[in-house]
């Protein structure tokens, strides 16, 4: 239990979510940036679409188990489309570095957006802080074929936090 609680849902799950909030809060002033994306964005999106589909027929055949496995792969892909993209060094560059940072985050966040939505069935208090800390309008709150980008630029997330403490031995 411990294990999983530090390694997954600590780790993985909410420091991503965490990272890319507080990234957006305090660089660009807790706004979604325009998205300007690339062809290795549009990649992730495919790969993120596939973890969603399987989502999908997972939870309509009731394998919750492996519904909760594409959860964590699509947290996984947001945190190393992060750690592959570096907005913290971009944002400190020129103002198309600046702009990637904004793409990178804003992308991240809608992510984090994403999975808020499919955490319900399984934690719907944690799925609430998310939301609440990104501020999300409830008609956000649909599954789609295909992964939406629910948060439009100019759209004002709350105040984030950590979602999960480090449970020790």
């Amino acid at each position: 239990f411990l294990l999983k609680a530090n390694s997954e849902l600590l780790n993985n799950l909410g420091n991503f979510i965490n990272r890319a909030l507080m990234f957006v809060s305090n660089n660009f002033g807790g706004v979604i940036q325009e998205m300007k994306l690339t062809s290795d964005d549009q990649e992730l999106l495919a790969l993120i679409t596939r973890e969603l589909q399987g989502y999908v027929d997972n939870m309509e055949q009731a394998i919750l188990r492996d519904s909760i496995r594409n959860i964590m792969t699509i947290s996984r892909l947001g945190n190393q489309f992060m750690q592959a993209n570096k907005p913290w060094v971009l944002v400190k560059g020129n103002p198309e570095e600046v702009s990637r940072a904004g793409t990178v985050v804003s992308l991240a966040a809608n992510i984090a957006n994403l999975l808020s939505i499919l955490l319900r069935p399984y934690m719907p208090q944690t799925s609430e802080v998310i939301q609440a800390q990104l501020n999300t309008p409830p008609e956000s709150n649909v599954i789609y074929n295909e992964f939406v980008c629910h948060l439009p630029p100019g759209h004002k997330i709350g105040k984030p936090s950590p979602l999960f403490a480090k449970i020790d031995p």
